[in-house]
């Protein structure tokens, strides 16, 4: 069952109860928590209001098409138009996920235009013959040249998969809500994640380094592979704050 927690004080008290870095105690530079729309400082490129609302504190997303961010082809791309804070910063959502399809994708970063960015994801993988997976990636594009890092949060192998580790066993063991940041640290840019268990533990990538540093926050979820399915995820802010 999803739980919705979303208020200023919820969101405050989610990210120190699962352990975030103590630089997100500082004032954000910008956050919405959604509390009755989405910030006039939200742009949303290739609109399809059927496939997302705010309500009750929370932005509830559906995730049921494929598409490409490098080729503008993602519905509801959200640009943040407030920009970035000077030097070092450290952005984050909070959310939860109805996890169906295992091709689902939640990916927050940084872009210039569509060809060159930085962004962090969460996504899902796995199939009936090796089993499944929850991860946290990392990718960085431009000047036609990608590099790209990951790491597993979770997983369940198994090889033809019984009837009790298909996918809905395996989405069972995630514990939500999810929380997951991008951190810009001189030129170098690291993802990271955290599940909601009281065991669960920070687990990040590799860094990725971009000499000029992509500018407009940006916000999405998706499918990466064609499926007859749909994903819904429930974000609970988002926030950018200065180190």
């Amino acid at each position: 069952m999803l739980r919705i927690f979303a208020t200023a004080a919820g969101a405050a008290a989610l990210a120190l109860a699962l352990g975030a870095p103590g630089a997100l105690a500082q004032e954000a530079f910008f956050q919405d928590d959604f509390e009755s729309d989405l910030d006039p400082a939200w742009e949303v490129t290739n609109p399809n209001p059927d496939n997302f609302i705010v309500e009750d504190g929370v932005l509830l997303a559906l995730a049921n098409s494929t598409g490409s961010f490098a080729e503008n082809s993602v519905a509801n791309i959200f640009r943040l138009s407030a920009g970035l804070p000077e030097g070092d910063w450290i952005m984050e959502i909070a959310f939860e996920a109805e996890l169906q399809t295992a091709r689902e994708q939640i990916v927050m970063g940084v872009a210039d235009g569509n060809d060159r960015m930085v962004l962090a994801s969460i996504y899902t993988r796995g199939d009936n013959n090796y089993g499944w997976g929850l991860h946290v990636d990392l990718s960085k594009a431009g000047a036609g040249k990608s590099t790209r890092f990951d790491y597993g949060l979770a997983g369940m192998g198994c090889n033809i998969c019984p009837a009790d580790r298909k996918w809905p066993n395996f989405v069972a063991t995630i514990a939500q809500p999810i929380l997951l940041q991008l951190e810009k640290s001189g030129r170098q840019y690291t993802a990271r994640a955290k599940l909601g268990g009281p065991e669960d533990d920070w687990q990040e990538t590799f860094t990725v380094t971009d000499l000029r540093g992509p500018q407009t926050p940006v916000l999405f979820v998706k499918q990466y592979q064609d499926n007859d399915g749909e994903s819904l995820f429930l974000i609970d802010y988002f926030k950018i704050t200065s180190k």
